[in-house]
């Protein structure tokens, strides 16, 4: 889709320009949110390792 527009040309004001504008305004969401959980995994200092220390406990407390 993005190629087609690429080879189109983008004309100001045509459906094309108005189209290409839309899909850069998703994806610039789309990498502030990834960009976001990216930074609150980092500030929060997930443990990778916490689902498998839960299974495990949870595996001892049903012994």
């Amino acid at each position: 889709m993005m190629q087609d527009l690429k080879i189109q040309g983008l004309v100001k004001g045509s459906e094309q320009a108005i189209l290409f504008g839309q899909l850069h305004g998703v994806s610039s969401v789309l990498y502030l949110i990834t960009s976001l959980c990216g930074l609150a995994l980092v500030l929060l200092r997930v443990n990778p390792q916490f689902s498998t220390d839960a299974l495990s406990m949870r595996k001892s407390l049903l012994k």
